[in-house]
């Protein structure tokens, strides 16, 4: 079956083009459009174990500004929020006081920005840009964004990746079990068997 073989250098421009097209976003007629939130955290009524409402909703929109919505859904779409809460009171606990000194810290620089307005979700999307830009060498920005993306790819039975969308966005399948990418890369040498 030399047919099915391909060779390294086949391989290697199949991944390149595979990882430029998931880089690359969609386009007009693509499995990916699909109707999304479109920035509204109505999502945000379940319960959380560590967050509160307010801090859900301020890490809500620090996440979807790190992965937005576009022609293709962003991290609100994908619940990741959900996934921190639940990160926050499982494997990574010990990163709650982070999240706790972050959003105090945040909520700080808004009050010194607007005395009419205390959490980061309510500001407007410039001044959202511009508090991220000055706390973006933060350790607390450098967790959330990690914590983000984990959500976003990640498995949805840990909390985020709502509907399997960060899969869907770079063509990966769920699938029990996998065939080899390509030929008989296990074969034994000169044909022998095992």
């Amino acid at each position: 079956m030399a047919s099915d073989r391909i060779s390294r250098r086949e391989l290697l421009l199949y991944s390149s083009c595979a990882a430029v097209s998931a880089h690359a976003g969609t386009s007009s007629g693509s499995p990916l459009e699909h109707q999304h939130s479109g920035g509204s955290p109505q999502h945000l009524s379940a319960g959380f174990q560590f967050f509160s409402e307010e801090d859900a909703s301020d890490v809500d929109a620090i996440a979807e500004l790190i992965i937005p919505a576009d022609e293709s859904p962003g991290a609100r779409d994908a619940g990741v929020v959900h996934f921190i809460d639940r990160a926050l009171t499982t494997f990574d606990h010990d990163k709650q006081e982070e999240y706790r000194t972050g959003l105090r810290d945040l909520r700080t620089r808004i009050t010194a920005m607007s005395a009419s307005v205390r959490n980061f979700s309510d500001l407007p999307k410039d001044l959202q840009i511009k508090l991220l830009s000055e706390v973006e060498h933060s350790s607390f920005f450098s967790i959330v964004r990690t914590h983000t993306v984990m959500s976003f790819f990640g498995n949805e039975s840990y909390g985020g990746n709502r509907d399997q969308i960060g899969w869907r966005l770079i063509g990966f399948e769920d699938k029990f079990a996998f065939r080899p990418p390509f030929g008989s890369y296990d074969a034994q040498p000169n044909g022998a068997s095992r």
